[in-house]
């Protein structure tokens, strides 16, 4: 078609897998499938992401495993994004017994934490934890890496949810290989999950929850941490009527 002429407009890529899928044209719907999806994610048009994601996973044709378990990985974290936490978990899943089948631990690990995040939001905290575990379980004796660290934050924010006098260790674990790595945002969030659980808990700690939160919004260039942080602490004030927080 005209919109296939290059060079191709990344506006139409959407367009032309959707045309592809119509005229049944596999090759056609992953290559622009998959393009399209990166691109909807970069612009944080998550919900196309995630439709473009699903469509060339369907159409695809005996893609290479490492190809399909990006895919996979791509599909979860977009639906997570824009709210479909089933399709997220679902994804999460596959990728799991993907890359369990390619030996590649670490990867698994990250996935299998992904999964506890995901089953969380959902309210299936058993699941959530299971998962979780499972995560740490696997990349406990990988030594000091990003999934390690975020694996133990993963558990240290399970622990001060679930009210699990453990969240004071999982954390203090994160920090240490997060500063070990050289990683800001593992060390802000584990000192945020143990600042908040102390909160939760005791009332206490508010002056250090403080700090933590401006720390946060000082190096962390995207302000995740640091608005998770802030509204988080609003809640957890208003709970224990303390508005002046």
């Amino acid at each position: 078609t005209a919109l296939a002429r290059p060079p191709v407009d990344p506006n139409t890529l959407a367009a032309l897998a959707f045309h592809a899928d119509n005229a049944g044209d596999s090759q056609a719907v992953v290559r622009y499938g998959i393009a399209g999806a990166q691109r909807a994610s970069s612009l944080g048009a998550h919900r196309q992401a995630a439709d473009l994601y699903a469509l060339a996973l369907r159409r695809a044709e005996s893609p290479a495993a490492e190809d399909k378990v990006q895919w996979l990985e791509q599909h979860a974290v977009a639906s997570y994004l824009c709210s479909l936490g089933e399709a997220a978990v679902s994804s999460w899943r596959d990728a799991i017994a993907l890359r369990h089948a390619m030996g590649d631990h670490l990867a698994e690990g990250d996935d299998l934490r992904w999964l506890s995040h995901g089953l969380w939001g959902l309210g299936r905290v058993a699941e959530s934890d299971e998962a979780g575990r499972a995560s740490l379980g696997l990349l406990q004796d990988a030594g000091p890496c990003p999934e390690q660290a975020w694996s133990l934050v993963n558990m240290a924010e399970q622990g001060l949810w679930n009210f699990d006098p453990a969240c004071s260790e999982y954390a203090a674990r994160a920090i240490a290989v997060g500063t070990e790595i050289g990683d800001a945002a593992v060390v802000a969030r584990a000192r945020g999950y143990t600042a908040l659980a102390n909160a939760v808990r005791t009332d206490s700690g508010w002056d250090e929850l403080e700090t933590v939160w401006h720390e946060a919004m000082a190096t962390d260039a995207r302000g995740e941490t640091a608005s998770f942080l802030g509204s988080v602490t609003g809640y957890i004030a208003a709970m224990h009527f303390n508005p002046d927080r």
